[in-house]
């Protein structure tokens, strides 16, 4: 498998001076977390959701070119050893194919997962999955929650009741952009399709001014219903097909209805890249 068969000519791009807004919005509209960015018609980087946690400014001023990033480039020829190993060292959800100096396209880091399903036949997911879990209650405030995310490194994390069973799923980029949006921009409404969602619903019109910090995640969370699940004894295969079926990038692995683990794409392209 090379990168030219993955490869996709269509991807989401934006000039350097463009605001963050636009960046936003063209992510919303893509219903890609990522963008790159060029200066004219010279590549010059890439840009995602998890960049905007590092800044807090103005969105309708602050300039695109601030945020952006250097990934590995890949070539038409490079296998899928190479781009696994590319991807769990860069964290980055797509990366350029370059020929000649000239871009040609992208290879998502999704594609290729699902591209690697026949090789997981036999494993089983509680031999991937994370275990080390930051797992928060559903009444606990959006910004106890933000603050141990951060402070431990963790970008996505299970939601319980407090039975202890799974309630939902809460990502720390979609966490950080809704309350950003809301609390620092004019005229945005964001859409609340993200990473770890199954299909879309409507987000926080631009009009809600309250404190979200103080909401409870119970007013924020992906729901149980619509949280992509399966038990540790499920095969990866069936995992991935979990994730390409759904549309997400993560899948908690509970058993009696409590979490024990997650599993992303970044474990499965670090797996693979391990073997």
């Amino acid at each position: 498998m090379k990168a030219e068969e993955l490869l996709t000519k269509k991807y989401p791009c934006l000039d350097e001076n463009c605001t963050i807004s636009e960046l936003i919005g063209l992510m919303i509209k893509t219903k890609d977390n990522f963008a790159l960015v060029f200066s004219g018609k010279r590549y010059l980087g890439y840009a995602d959701k998890k960049s905007l946690m590092k800044y807090r400014v103005d969105v309708d001023v602050m300039k695109v070119k601030k945020i952006v990033v250097k990934v590995p480039k890949l070539n038409p020829e490079s296998n899928e050893l190479e781009m696994a190993k590319l991807f769990s060292t860069s964290d980055a959800k797509a990366l350029p194919v370059f020929e000649k100096e000239k871009i040609i396209g992208i290879v998502k880091a999704k594609d290729l997962v699902y591209a690697l399903k026949d090789y997981y036949k036999k494993a089983n997911a509680d031999e991937m999955m994370s275990s080390s879990l930051l797992v928060l209650n559903e009444d606990d405030e959006i910004g106890y929650a933000l603050s141990h995310m951060k402070e431990k490194n963790v970008h996505r994390a299970p939601v319980v009741d407090n039975k202890n069973n799974l309630s939902g799923i809460i990502s720390l980029i979609d966490l950080f952009t809704d309350y950003y949006l809301v609390s620092r921009s004019k005229g945005i409404r964001l859409s609340r399709a993200s990473s770890h969602q199954k299909g879309k619903r409507g987000g926080f019109g631009i009009g809600e001014k309250q404190d979200l910090l103080k909401l409870p995640l119970k007013n924020i969370m992906t729901n149980h219903s619509e949280c992509c699940c399966c038990s540790g004894k499920t095969i990866i295969s069936e995992v991935i097909e979990l994730m390409n079926k759904d549309s997400v990038s993560s899948v908690v692995i509970v058993e009696k209805n409590k979490p024990v683990g997650i599993i992303t794409f970044k474990d499965i392209l670090m797996d693979f890249a391990k073997r």
